[in-house]
């Protein structure tokens, strides 16, 4: 069911002809139980590292992590 379940969809470069990762244009679907807000589009400050999402992803399923990777911190999704 779409309220228990988390989706993700991405790309890992922004521009493949120049191997870039930053402003990377993913699509999060689903509530995680309730843990994610619905319906609207987030835009996280330049340099937001695309781990905060993984973290802040798996912080919600349950693992108890205060990093992956780089993170730096979870992004406010509720």
């Amino acid at each position: 069911m779409i309220a228990n379940m988390i989706f993700t969809l991405g790309s890992g470069l922004s521009s493949g002809e120049l191997h870039i990762y930053t402003d990377l244009p993913t699509v999060v679907a689903g509530r995680g139980g309730g843990a994610i807000a619905t319906d609207r589009h987030v835009q996280s400050p330049e340099g937001t590292p695309i781990a905060n999402l993984w973290l802040t992803m798996a912080q919600t399923m349950g693992v108890k992590t205060d990093r992956i990777a780089d993170s730096t911190g979870v992004l406010k999704v509720a």
